[in-house]
């Protein structure tokens, strides 16, 4: 990129969180995933449930 010296990005500080950190982002990324696949497992089961009972509604079984 014009005007950025590779020289100067060389130098440039890169702030690494501690560990203690790392370790604390990844266990609530897990967690965040775990409620996630517990949502779509919810959601599957709602729209099983809602094709059903429009199948019943429609064959006037309700």
């Amino acid at each position: 990129v014009r005007g950025i010296n590779l020289g100067d990005l060389r130098k440039m500080p890169i702030p690494v969180p501690s560990t203690a950190e790392q370790e604390e982002f990844s266990s609530q990324v897990r967690q965040i995933n775990i409620l996630k696949r517990k949502q779509q497992s919810a959601l599957g089961a709602f729209d099983d449930l809602f094709a059903s009972l429009q199948s019943r509604a429609f064959r006037g079984e309700l």
